[in-house]
């Protein structure tokens, strides 16, 4: 076993170098590294890379002193120097730069080297000013970064622990490459976030499933809410259903094509309300060729300007090349430049499977321009005129796309004796892409067509771009060092700056609307972006302000505004601005006071446009409106529908007198003559007029109930004013609410139909049923026909309801039938569902679908009273219904006022006396002779009678001493369900005073 000697200069440049193999120390070696490995951790952080690694250094080897010198990335060329990075212990005095060209310490093709006790002064003084003439050093090279250090008195290194110390400094060189990469990243990255928040466009990122993943300042004003509450959530979270459908549906779009797609949407923005029409490129973000990340949205607001498509491709260049990041890659290449292992991260990089690339010449995969400096490399490492090489490097990735890599080389020597290459390809192609943007903010700011503006965080100006100067008049010079105060123009307030200022400090941006003053004087209007940029503490160091003239825009808005708010004949408030002075009048009401809306209609006025010509009716109403506004204090106001029709808005009244008195001003000032090129024209007025708060509504629906009040007033007579009545509206509205839950039961099947017989009272045979609808309310039980049918006013309604009670009936008649009972059944048809062009095609398939129903069996019931359209109509519709065989009755006879007619033209086959008649006749000789009339009438136009309402057996009997035999009431039997009706048939008695 050899005994471990200690390195020590016998002369400058030789050395004695033995080495232990105790299995102890080896074991307490290897444990020793372990550790030190994993103090060096995966920080981030360069000085924590270096405190950890050294702090646990000296504490294993006794060390007195560690110094790392690394290779700044900025200097000049012309005098390269390592500079000291971290040194510790802190109190050590040393030199804090060293040459590169100094051999003093030149390593030649080794990667460490030692020194005993110095007498070599250069030595000394290059690397040391203080130090004990016993101390001994130890120098490592960190790969391209620069050397490591190391010191320690009294004792000399081992050739054993610089293989030790070896792994560690590798490991911290990895560790500190990666550290200061990511420094200056994040350095970039913090600047970068920063301008992407100054720019005006909304830029978002959302994931697959539509969830928000990132957006920037500008679109947290879309939504109203800050980034923190955005992410995670969907635009159902935000805007409407409809929106958000379109918005997640062009996502779907986009990522079934698998690439960029433009589209434009009208939306409305949270913070202010306003709608703008925004143009927006979503593009499928991926991490990875084949790893899809979601969706990446840029919009413009492309309103006020349609120039802008160029600079938002770039934006969304810009944001999706912040968003990328790159990859690092490992790979063994072969002394002949062949790839001969790949990893997972490298193959993903350039778009090629492993197994594609080993085997293959590197070469064949780098940038044609690149493969010079790419041979020279593995010329340096094949003369071994360095260990280790680094570079940038372009290589073409199988989709095409240019991959720019920082790629590092060191040779490995296999126990075979091969030469390979050990080479770390790092993806910064973002990272130029970042440079690349960072140069082109440059020029975008000094070539945009917006106005940009800089200043510090007192408000100072720094600078200002070209448009700028040319929007505002002011070269750079004139404003550089003052605030942007120089430009008010004096239209708004300080409270509006005060908000303005508190939004930056609170939200760290501001977007709205200014108006400026430019050197001329002129005043103009500019749409302004304000945000402050942070520096890495969190602090606002500067403001940007971007702004672009929307003078023209204004203008243009106000004529539209003008145009969409105003009458373009008569120059009065149209319906739009209306509304909103009606609404603002109900709002501000006084509690004491009422208000009146008049709706006017001008009478005979379409004869004269008829007869003299749209131009003079143009001229009519334009006069018309004057006086209108000549009779109504400036309170009051006028506004023009459309047509001849106008709404007035009367406020203030005190009372419904004082509403009268300038109604009727209006009418006798519209009633006077028109002189319109020398023709007098003559016209009227009919005014619908409802008062506010007695008819407490919204405006629309006062304008409507005004309008309403004025047909009254137009069917009444014309040129004369109408209040509208509350309460009869309240009453229509109950009506179709009742009208409404008829139509909701009729679907539910409430309805049932009850049976009340009839008979023959003197031969006592049940020959007849009529069938008699009721309601099974679900709250309400069971409620009779007149409690709901008078509600009935929709035709719809009323046919349908009708056409259910025939089929119900029919279908009932076929059961009995069945069962051996033979019985007809009348059935009450409603004027309006007789006179339907579908009635006799509708009872003629009812007839086919029930088949074992005859049709003589069925006879539908009309009343007397019923209002016919046209009798002629409904006669011929009847007489289509007898030639199937289906009868008719004439029921509630004797209560109209053309009996005769009817009977005369109305082809009925029964006559059904009134009730009211019959159950009054024994008391009433008036009513027994009306009775006795209609029986009289029965029979000379050879028509059936029957007598509803016999109550008793002297009914009974009095019908049958007048020649009146067929009878129904309550003293022969209630209406009842259809399931008794067998039962009570066969048990019927004829009571025996009709025998």
């Amino acid at each position: 076993m050899a005994i471990e000697q200690p390195i020590s200069t016998i002369k400058h440049s030789v050395y004695a170098v033995s080495m232990s193999n105790n299995p102890a120390d080896i074991r307490s070696d290897l444990q020793r590294i372990y550790e030190l490995s994993l103090s060096i951790g995966n920080s981030l952080d360069p000085n924590k890379v270096c405190h950890e690694f050294t702090s646990a250094l000296m504490r294993q080897n006794e060390l007195n002193y560690i110094g790392i010198w690394i290779f700044p990335e900025k200097q000049s060329p012309h005098t390269p120097f390592y500079k000291l990075h971290y040194a510790f212990p802190y109190s050590r005095a040393i030199y804090t730069e060293l040459p590169t060209d100094n051999h003093a310490f030149s390593l030649d093709d080794q990667d460490s080297f030692t020194f005993g006790a110095l007498s070599n002064s250069l030595l000394q003084s290059q690397l040391v000013e203080e130090g004990s003439i016993d101390s001994h050093y130890a120098i490592f090279r960190l790969g391209s970064l620069g050397y490591i250090r190391l010191l320690r008195d009294q004792s000399s290194f081992t050739q054993r622990e610089l293989r030790q110390l070896r792994p560690l400094i590798e490991k911290l060189f990895i560790a500190l490459g990666g550290a200061l990469a990511y420094t200056q990243l994040h350095t970039e990255r913090a600047f970068l976030t920063s301008l992407i928040d100054t720019i005006p466009d909304l830029i978002w990122l959302k994931d697959s499933t539509g969830k928000y993943l990132s957006c920037n300042a500008r679109f947290e004003t879309f939504f109203g809410a800050k980034e923190h509450q955005i992410v995670g959530k969907g635009d159902h979270d935000f805007v409407g259903s409809q929106l958000a459908d379109f918005f997640l549906e062009k996502d779907r779009e986009v990522l079934a094509a698998g690439k960029s797609l433009i589209n434009q949407e009208w939306v409305t923005f949270a913070d202010s309300g306003k709608e703008v029409l925004l143009e927006t490129i979503k593009t499928p973000m991926k991490i990875s060729q084949n790893d899809l990340m979601g969706v990446l949205g840029v919009s413009r607001d492309i309103t006020p300007l349609h120039t802008a498509q160029q600079a938002l491709k770039e934006s969304e260049a810009f944001f999706r090349s912040y968003f990328e990041l790159g990859l690092i890659g490992m790979a063994l290449i072969s002394a002949e430049g062949q790839w001969v292992k790949v990893n997972r991260y490298l193959s993903e990089m350039l778009g090629y499977d492993e197994d594609i690339l080993s085997g293959k010449t590197l070469a064949n995969y780098l940038h044609p321009d690149d493969l010079n400096r790419f041979e020279q490399m593995l010329e340096q490492l094949h003369q071994k005129e360095c260990d280790s090489t680094r570079t940038e490097i372009r290589f073409i990735s199988k989709s095409g796309p240019t991959v720019h890599s920082e790629i590092a080389m060191s040779t490995q020597q296999t126990e075979s004796g091969s030469l390979h290459f050990v080479t770390l390809i790092s993806d910064i192609t973002e990272r130029k892409r970042a440079e690349q943007q960072l140069r082109l903010a440059a020029s975008v700011f000094e070539h945009a067509s917006e106005g940009v503006m800089i200043t510090d965080n007192k408000g100072l100006i720094i600078d200002v771009n070209h448009a700028f100067q040319k929007l505002t008049g002011y070269s750079a010079h004139e404003v550089i060092g003052r605030t942007p105060s120089m430009l008010k123009s004096g239209h708004h307030s300080e409270e509006f700056f005060a908000s303005m200022w508190q939004s930056l400090q609170q939200d760290k941006h501001w977007r709205g609307e200014v108006w400026n003053r430019n050197k001329s004087g002129e005043i103009y209007a500019e749409l302004l972006n304000i945000a402050a940029v942070q520096n890495n503490n969190g602090e606002t160091s500067h403001f940007v302000s971007i702004f672009s003239d929307i003078t023209q825009l204004k203008e243009h808005q106000h004529e539209l505004e003008k145009m969409a708010h105003f009458d373009a004949l008569t120059q009065l408030p149209n319906r739009v601005l209306l509304s909103d002075r009606l609404n603002s009048a109900i709002n501000n009401c006084p509690a004491d006071k009422m208000m009146a809306v008049a709706y006017i209609d001008l009478d005979e006025f379409k004869p004269i446009n008829d007869t003299y010509g749209h131009d003079i009716g143009d001229l009519l109403l334009i006069e018309v409106s004057d006086r209108m506004a000549d009779c109504l204090d400036k309170q009051n106001e006028v506004a023009r529908l459309g047509g001849d029709e106008f709404i007035v808005l009367l406020t203030n009244l005190t009372s419904a007198s004082q509403c009268q008195d300038m109604l009727a001003k209006l009418i006798s000032a519209l009633s006077a003559p028109f002189f319109i090129k020398h023709n007098e024209l003559k016209i009227s007025a009919s005014i619908g007029v409802t008062l506010y708060p007695e008819d407490n509504a919204d405006p629309d629906t006062l304008i409507r109930h005004a309008d309403q009040a004025m047909y009254t007033a137009k069917q009444t007579g014309r040129n004369r004013y109408h209040f509208f009545d509350p309460a009869f509206d309240r009453q229509t509205q109950d009506q179709q609410k009742a009208q409404d839950e008829i139509s909701h039961a009729l679907l539910n099947r409430e309805f049932v139909l009850y049976y009340q017989p009839k008979i023959n009272m003197r031969t006592g045979r049940v020959y007849g049923v009529e069938a008699l609808i009721r309601w099974q309310h679900p709250t309400l039980n069971l409620l009779p026909p007149d409690s709901f049918l008078p509600y009935i006013t929709d035709p719809n309604v009323a046919n349908s309801l009708g056409q259910w009670v025939m089929e119900e009936a029919i279908s009932q008649l076929r059961i009995w039938r069945s069962a051996g009972l033979n019985l007809t059944t009348s059935i009450n048809i409603s004027a309006q569902h007789l006179q339907s062009n579908q009635f006799p095609e509708q009872l003629a398939q009812l007839l086919d679908k029930y088949p074992e129903v005859p049709p003589h069996t069925i006879e539908l019931e009309v009343l007397e009273t019923a209002a016919f359209d046209d009798v002629n109509v409904a006669t011929k519709i009847i007489e289509k219904c007898h030639l199937m065989g289906v009868r008719f009755a004439l029921d509630d006879f004797g209560t109209g006022y053309s009996s005769l007619t009817y009977l005369r033209k109305f082809p009925a086959d029964t006559v059904k006396i009134d009730r009211s008649f019959v159950m009054d006749m024994l008391e009433d000789e008036e009513d027994k002779a009306i009775v006795e009339g209609i029986i009289g009438l029965g029979e000379a136009f050879q028509r059936e009678t029957i007598a509803e309402g016999v109550e008793s057996a002297a009914h009974g009997r009095c019908l049958l001493q007048m020649g009146c035999d067929h009878a129904q009431g309550f003293g022969i039997a209630k209406p009842m369900p259809a399931d008794l009706i067998p039962d009570w048939v066969s048990t019927f008695r004829l009571d025996e005073h009709w025998n």
